[in-house]
C-alpha cells in the first residue's frame, strides 16, 4: 500500500500540525536559560517548573484540539478550528528564524519551529485552502495577528515582545493555580 500525502484526507494531514508542534516544545525544554541570557525583562517569577508544565499542558491540549477538530464529517469544520493555531505556529516559527539571525545563536526551538513547522504548516493551510475550499481571507484574517506577533518580536529585539511575555505569565499562572 503506498502512503501519499496529497492522497490524504485533510482530517488525517492535520496531525502533522500536534506532532510537529510536540516536537518544537520538547526542543524548548530548556529555553529559560536562553531567554533568561539574551532578553532583558524576565518576568522574575518564571521558572523551569513553569515552564515545562506549560510545555507539557499546551502540547497535551494541541493533540486534544486536533482530536476534537477531527471528530466532524465535514472536513471545513476541521480546518475553520485547526487554521487559527497552525497560523500562530507559523508564526512561532518565524519569531525563531529571527531570533536565529537576530542574536546570530541557536534558539530553542528554531529546528522545529521553522525547519519543519513552517512547511507543515504552510501544507496544512494549503490543502485547507485548495484541497477544503476553506476561504483565502479565512486564513489571511488570522495571519493579521501572526504578523503583528511577528512584527512585535522585531520591534522588541532584545526585550521581551509582548506575545511571549503574555506566554510566561500564563505559564506561571496556570502552574501555580495547578501546583
Amino acid at each position: 500500500m503506498r502512503w501519499r500525502l496529497g492522497e490524504m484526507e485533510f482530517r488525517r494531514v492535520v496531525w502533522i500540525i500536534p506532532a510537529v508542534f510536540l516536537l518544537h516544545e520538547l526542543e524548548e525544554w530548556n529555553i529559560l536559560a536562553w531567554y533568561r541570557e539574551y532578553f532583558s525583562e524576565m518576568p522574575v517569577l518564571t521558572d523551569n517548573a513553569d515552564f515545562r508544565a506549560w510545555i507539557i499542558g499546551v502540547s497535551i491540549f494541541a493533540f486534544l484540539w486536533t482530536w476534537i477538530s477531527t471528530r466532524f464529517k465535514n472536513e471545513r469544520i476541521t480546518a475553520y478550528l485547526v487554521i487559527p493555531p497552525v497560523v500562530l505556529i507559523l508564526a512561532n516559527g518565524i519569531q525563531h528564524l529571527f531570533w536565529l539571525f537576530y542574536f546570530q545563536a541557536y534558539a530553542p526551538g528554531v529546528i522545529f519551529a521553522s525547519l519543519l513547522g513552517i512547511p507543515a504548516c504552510s501544507y496544512v493551510l494549503y490543502r485547507g485552502v485548495r484541497g477544503v475550499k476553506i476561504p483565502l481571507w479565512y486564513p489571511l484574517l488570522f495571519s493579521l495577528y501572526g504578523l503583528f506577533i511577528v512584527v512585535t518580536t522585531v520591534v522588541a529585539g532584545s526585550r521581551l515582545s509582548p506575545f511571549i511575555r503574555t506566554i510566561m505569565d500564563l505559564a506561571h499562572l496556570t502552574t501555580s493555580r495547578i501546583f
